[in-house]
């Protein structure tokens, strides 16, 4: 579990795109993004969210909050 909640939200998972933009490359097979960036860049410019919500695609780290019962289950290590 402990494995599970690290590799799932260490770092954030570092996200280059909005869970919209993750979604529609995880649909399209593209999951290593750091070394597809224009495989992806192109996926997302041909379904219309190389742009989403303001944020384009990989200019910047995007915050993902945590689900809060993965929060709880986190928490229960410190307790």
């Amino acid at each position: 579990m402990v494995y599970y909640l690290w590799k799932k939200h260490h770092l954030n998972d570092t996200h280059a795109g909005t869970k919209k933009q993750e979604a529609r490359l995880h649909q399209n097979g593209i999951e290593n993004r750091a070394t597809n960036y224009l495989e992806a860049c192109e996926a997302l410019e041909n379904a219309g969210l190389l742009i989403d919500d303001g944020v384009k695609f990989g200019t910047s780290w995007n915050y993902w909050e945590i689900p809060a019962e993965d929060l709880a289950e986190i928490k229960k290590f410190f307790i």
